[in-house]
């Protein structure tokens, strides 16, 4: 068989062997709950604010649909039997309503889109009925144009040619120089993602609105903590770069002038004893706490910044990620190079792939990104690195 014939071998047969290597390796492990998952209902159209539902998921799922049209009133009735509902309150409904999913005006965008919520009903009552009356900061047509000014945002960033870091640092860089930090809260628009756009001016909750809606929108898996600072109520973001997540503060930075990155990517021991000389305390509410346990995600953060040099270590094709992917590009170069022939990665691709750094490029570098691949799918916070120095040893 000739070199070529070789490669192109290689090519066919060894995504389906890490296929393969990999789902054996992840058999056992235990994958954490993806905060992107999708409910587990659909949401429907609605063209009454009151309306009845057979189960518990169809009336969160209508629930959701009067939220998302930005309706004032609702009221919803389930039927008061096992085999409809769980144990349900207005509270656990509307949680249900507010779970996150891939789209960027649900989940927690959804759940910082109203001031305040009145809910009357009976729990106990057959049918249960519960009347929830919402205060929005901002209009269903306000949203409509908050989606298009964010998807002109991000076209002209050109994130979709980025990996995971750039889309992240591209956009916190545009909303931290381009939003005005305010405490107010005199006008509603200063909490909503549609202040910081059209206004340029929000305090916390609007910054992390619009950095949630575009982080999303660009494709990463993005949340909003509340929490306080210096004793006030405040509300940041974290995000994925896979596969932990880290901590952003756009409205901190955007108080200390254009440019700051003091509160970009930290990790969760950085914020609470941050040697800088901004000292601020971050207490942070567990926003998962309204959900039921068997639904509630767990956010793998790491424990200091992100350090993207350390990253780059086994990102082999550079997306942002580290996976068989990787793998299979060092066997290809090793297949290559064996047979005499220049191998096919850049020089900056050859050293993100000496994951052992002995300057050799081989089987053994596969099998480590592999295996790292498989350690950190369960849930393990550590770089190639640190995967490298305290497992592989």
């Amino acid at each position: 068989i000739s070199p070529k014939q070789n490669k192109e071998l290689l090519h066919m047969i060894l995504p389906k062997i890490l296929s393969v290597f990999l789902s054996a390796l992840l058999t056992a492990a235990v994958i954490p709950y993806n905060f992107s998952a999708k409910a587990e209902y659909s949401v429907p159209d609605i063209t009454d604010a009151t309306v009845q539902a057979d189960t518990f998921n169809e009336a969160a799922a209508k629930i959701k649909a009067a939220l998302l049209s930005r309706t004032a009133k609702v009221s919803v009735s389930i039927p008061y039997n096992s085999t409809s509902r769980p144990s349900c309150n207005d509270y656990i409904l509307l949680s249900a309503a507010l779970l996150n999913t891939d789209n960027s005006s649900e989940g927690d965008y959804l759940r910082g889109s109203f001031d305040s919520v009145s809910v009357t009903g009976n729990a106990t009552s057959d049918p249960t009925l519960f009347n929830y009356t919402f205060n929005y900061y901002t209009t269903a047509d306000e949203e409509k144009k908050v989606n298009s000014e964010c998807q002109k945002i991000l076209t002209s960033l050109g994130t979709s040619k980025m990996n995971s870091y750039n889309k992240i640092k591209a956009i916190y860089r545009y909303v931290a120089d381009n939003v005005t930090y305010t405490k107010s809260t005199s006008d509603k628009h200063y909490s909503s993602a549609y202040g910081a756009l059209f206004k340029h001016t929000a305090n916390s909750k609007g910054f992390s609105q619009l950095l949630y809606k575009l982080m999303k929108d660009a494709g990463l898996n993005c949340r909003i903590a509340q929490g306080s600072l210096n004793n006030e109520d405040h509300n940041w973001n974290i995000v994925c770069i896979s596969p932990m997540y880290y901590m952003l503060d756009a409205s901190a930075d955007a108080m200390f002038g254009k440019g700051s990155s003091e509160y970009f990517l930290k990790g969760k021991n950085d914020i609470s004893s941050d040697s800088n000389k901004y000292f601020f305390y971050y207490v942070s509410d567990s926003y998962e706490d309204d959900i039921p346990s068997h639904k509630r995600a767990s956010a793998p953060i790491y424990e200091t910044k992100y350090d993207p040099s350390a990253n780059v270590l086994g990102d082999v094709n550079g997306n942002g990620v580290i996976d068989a992917v990787d793998a299979s590009a060092v066997l290809i170069y090793y297949a290559e190079t064996s047979a005499g022939k220049k191998g096919s990665l850049t020089n900056v691709q050859q050293t993100a792939a000496d994951v052992n750094k002995n300057k050799k490029i081989d089987a053994v570098d596969a099998s480590i990104l592999l295996g790292y691949y498989a350690y950190t799918s369960a849930g393990s916070s550590y770089t190639v690195t640190g995967y490298i120095k305290n497992i592989v040893k």
